[in-house]
């Protein structure tokens, strides 16, 4: 077994290689900016200062935001755009490489012929490829994962940067693995493999992103126990501001045009009225807890949908001609 993914490796070596190394680059780089982002220990009173009241900045606090801006917003910024691509690259060129180079180079009626099974030949091709990236992309996926954390102290949102760390950036380059062996079978040409898998890819992160935004929009909105305008670093997702009427009832900004509840234009401070009505200023967000389900959710889907598509890959094989 070990024999046999040597020489799968040493046969797709170009591929992994280029892979592997993308990957260690870039997780290099994000534990280095990660470090850089550590390093400056910006005292836990500056950020908040900086977000809600320029006015109270002092020096200090001023310098230390400068210097964590100019890191996190060149360098990691950087960083977490090469994880944008880093995964979908990598399992796009690994995946169209195992099926789709065989067929295009003639090799694979020797092979299915010199095979008990297609499917043990697929087996055996896939493996290690997938052992191998699966290795370097959780190192750079983790390193990503303590670069968003190096900023958590300061401001930060359970969505924020989503799929370009972590467990769901694993699941996509799987995914995009997937996409690479399903096109590189049916079409047995490595470039037309390559573009088709790569516009499927993005049409599959368009429809998670729609799905997510979907998601987050059909959540029930919460009275916040504190006002989003007095707390900037609130790490859920605010939805709107409204009002306690004097009876309990929650009334948001909508219903309180509706109802007539603010005088006509012209007045100073046309919501004044409320105010002087004891209508009490609340803000409606949803909380992280509740948008924190979304990603083990979405990396859930994002694995089912690999495993079709390499469940698609084994179909093909078993059916395909070696030419």
């Amino acid at each position: 077994m070990l024999q046999s993914a040597r020489l799968t490796l040493k046969h797709h070596r170009f591929e992994v290689v280029s892979a592997v190394v993308a990957a260690i680059l870039v997780g290099a780089a994000a534990l280095w900016v990660g470090a850089r982002l550590a390093e400056l220990d910006i005292p836990g009173r500056c950020y908040p200062i900086w977000l809600g009241s320029v006015a109270e900045m002092t020096p200090e606090c001023s310098a230390s935001i400068r210097a964590f801006q100019e890191v996190y917003s060149a360098p990691a910024g950087l960083v977490l755009v090469a994880m944008g691509v880093l995964p979908l690259t990598v399992g796009l060129i690994a995946g169209v490489s195992v099926v789709g180079r065989e067929l295009e180079t003639r090799t694979a009626q020797t092979a299915w012929a010199l095979a008990a099974s297609r499917r043990r030949w697929f087996a055996r091709q896939l493996w290690p490829i997938l052992v191998v990236l699966g290795l370097a992309m959780a190192f750079a996926a983790t390193a990503a994962s303590l670069l968003v954390a190096s900023r958590t102290a300061y401001y930060f949102g359970v969505l924020d940067d989503i799929g370009l760390h972590g467990p769901l950036a694993l699941a996509r380059a799987v995914m995009a693995l997937g996409l690479g062996l399903v096109t590189g079978a049916a079409l047995g040409r490595t470039l037309p493999a390559l573009i088709v898998g790569a516009v499927l890819s993005f049409v599959l992160l368009f429809a998670a992103g729609t799905a997510r935004d979907a998601w987050v929009q059909a959540q029930q909105p919460v009275e916040l126990e504190y006002a989003f305008v007095g707390n900037p670093m609130f790490d859920g997702r605010w939805v709107e501001q409204a009002w306690r009427a004097p009876d309990g009832r929650l009334v948001g900004e909508a219903e309180a045009e509706a109802m007539a509840l603010v005088p006509p234009e012209g007045q100073a401070d046309p919501w004044a009225w409320l105010a002087e009505n004891d209508y009490d200023a609340v803000a409606l967000g949803i909380p992280a807890e509740t948008l924190g389900y979304w990603e083990p959710m979405e990396v859930g889907a994002t694995i089912v949908a690999a495993l079709a598509l390499v469940l698609g890959t084994v179909l093909i094989v078993d059916r395909r001609r070696p030419t």
